[in-house]
């Protein structure tokens, strides 16, 4: 239990660091909306804060409201809910788009009504609605412009059923959204969250039982889910400059030594030196900021400081405290200042990655323990990394991990649900990815950043986006190919020269992925997966060929020669572009990054 408190110690001054820190394919894509809340009038520029909120699909089940009206009826309910009743508010004018208005009704009777919008006491328009019995119901009735301006009135007449309260949200005007260049509708906006370190393994959108993650599997569940995702890179930064740049490691330079990379497939330089994101490559942020939108990247890892090169194209580029909580509070501010222009927003979360040190009463809740159980002597990740732990202390990493991966969860929870009250997150895509996973000794190691196996590289990858049906994939696709897919979602055109394309097109069946970038262990590693099998090369070694996880094994000498003829095609042809300039990072820097696990780095950078 020495190293147990060594770890909590570990835990309770990362917390204070990081605190400190805040400084198929055939699916169409349908028009985008926006939804504007009215305020005095139908400016809809004036938004007011009790506007209705809305979650899942159908009838479209009311999570909480606000509501400007309701009425609840007296003890001859039925006579008294005969009559109509309405709410009254000011209409200035015509938009163009729908005016949406919500009614609710409380009980347990199915309800069937009618609602008729008059202005100046003229009907402008009438429609029936009907309610399925149990719980809350709210109802949606969309009329479309255009509207004259004067005083209007919702009446709602309740034809039958008896509920037990009526309620009418203030109405709100759903705006068509821009014209993309294409003449196509794009979203209101692009949400891009990416969770350090999470295993997909880890969420029920993925097959786990244990319940981390219910607001990421309600992601998943009305969006699309790619079940086997592989990330470029097993550690931070090349993968996120190939998530950026849609090209593998060994193509943008970022997060490479130079001089493994020159050498392999032999060992090469023992140096740990890092280069940074090649200047000429245009990045995803770019690619949206040129088309006009507003770009935020905000982030919570040392190693995505600019020295990496990755800040290009973000108009704001900042990094805030390891805690998730503080990632989504610059979230929601920075998307609550954007108005109507479209924007792009990195948020990434680092929550799950070491030295997995969650709030108190998650790592009660899921660990049984708290940081007073644990304060000792240092946790040396060095050793966890060199020799499996006793079954103790590997418990506790695994439900301390877990206890992260609920803590991430629940503060995207509150990200969704503010999204969705300011009437937006049906409006937006969002999409959730990982740099890389975790491994917990499976194949013999721990962490990530030392070896190209498949906790470490299988992620998580989640698209939900206005008109995208929701479906599973379960073919093998690349992470890097997210990129692309957000550019297509949003009608603009794909980053020149990448290697990566959109998921939503070109031919099904399983991609090739290049996986590259070992941090740790002096040597450089490849791996090239094609049909079911891939060829794994490590440095001075001899190329072995495997069945991809989950196939069956191969033995097929024919195979093996041409993916090892493509490996080196391909390492030839990208080599002699490496820059290799150094990504210089300050001594603080090194010496955060080494607080949450990176040992062993060249203080020269």
């Amino acid at each position: 239990m020495r190293s147990l408190a060594g770890f909590g110690l570990r835990c309770a001054l990362l917390v204070w660091l990081g605190l400190c820190a805040a400084c198929g394919p055939d699916a169409p894509v349908a028009p985008a909306w926006t939804t504007t809340t009215l305020g005095p009038s139908a400016n809809p520029a004036a938004p007011v804060p009790d506007a209705p909120v809305w979650i899942g699909s159908g009838n479209r089940t009311v999570r909480e409201s606000r509501p400007a009206a309701s009425m609840r009826p007296a003890e001859d309910g039925a006579q008294q809910l005969a009559r109509s009743w309405g709410l009254r508010f000011p209409l200035e004018g015509s938009v163009a788009g729908e005016l949406e208005l919500h009614v609710g009704f409380d009980g347990s009777d199915a309800v069937r009504a009618r609602l008729v919008l008059e202005i100046d006491g003229a009907e402008a328009a009438r429609s029936e609605v009907a309610s399925t019995p149990g719980g809350s119901s709210w109802l949606a009735w969309r009329v479309p412009a255009p509207l004259a301006s004067g005083e209007a009135e919702v009446r709602v007449e309740v034809l039958a059923g008896t509920p037990k309260a009526v309620h009418l949200a203030r109405p709100s005007w759903r705006l068509a959204a821009p014209l993309a260049a294409d003449g196509t509708r794009r979203p209101r906006g692009v949400l891009l969250v990416s969770i350090d370190t999470l295993r997909p393994d880890r969420l029920g959108a993925y097959g786990s039982t244990k319940g981390l993650s219910p607001h990421l599997d309600r992601l998943g569940a009305r969006g699309v889910v790619w079940e086997r995702a592989l990330s470029s890179a097993p550690w931070t930064l090349p993968s996120y400059a190939s998530l950026f740049t849609a090209r593998t490691p060994l193509a943008h330079g970022a997060g490479l030594v130079k001089a493994r990379q020159m050498a392999w497939p032999d060992a090469g330089d023992a140096s740990n030196e890092l280069t940074r994101l090649a200047e000429a490559l245009p990045t995803l942020a770019e690619q949206f900021q040129r088309a006009g939108w507003a770009t935020a990247g905000l982030h919570a890892s040392p190693f995505l400081e600019p020295p990496s090169g990755l800040h290009r194209g973000f108009d704001l580029w900042q990094r805030h405290a390891i805690r998730a909580d503080a990632g989504v509070e610059r979230a929601l501010a920075w998307i609550a200042e954007r108005g109507a222009e479209p924007w792009f927003l990195f948020l990434h979360l680092i929550d799950p990655h070491l030295p997995y040190a969650p709030p108190e009463e998650y790592m009660r809740r899921h660990a049984g323990v708290g940081v007073a159980d644990l304060a000792a002597e240092q946790f040396e990740v060095d050793i966890l990394r060199k020799q499996e732990p006793e079954p103790a202390l590997k418990k506790l990493l695994l439900d301390l991990y877990d206890a992260e991966v609920a803590w991430t969860d629940a503060q995207l929870g509150r990200l969704f649900d503010a999204l969705s009250e300011r009437g937006l997150l049906e409006e937006i895509v969002v999409a959730l990815h990982s740099d890389h996973g975790e491994e917990f000794w499976e194949h013999g190691g721990f962490e990530h950043g030392h070896a190209l196996v498949e906790p470490v590289l299988h992620v998580p990858l989640v698209v939900a986006a206005p008109g995208l049906s929701p479906r599973r994939v379960g073919d093998r696709v690349r992470s890097m190919d997210l990129g692309p897919t957000l550019l297509e979602l949003s009608g603009l055109a794909p980053i020149v020269g990448a290697e990566g394309r959109s998921l939503l097109s070109g031919p099904p069946g399983p991609r090739e992925v290049d996986v590259e970038a070992l941090l740790y262990g002096g040597l450089e590693c490849k791996a090239h997966y094609a049909g079911d099998a891939r060829l794994v090369w490590a440095a001075s070694a001899a190329p072995v060929l495997e069945g991809d996880p989950g196939a069956a094994p191969v033995n097929d000498s024919t195979l093996r020669q041409e993916l090892r003829r493509r490996m080196l095609q391909r390492v030839e042809r990208l080599r002699p572009s490496l820059s290799g300039e150094a990504a210089r990072h300050s001594n603080e820097t090194l010496r955060e990054l080494r607080s949450i696990g990176y040992t062993g780095l060249d203080g020269g950078r």
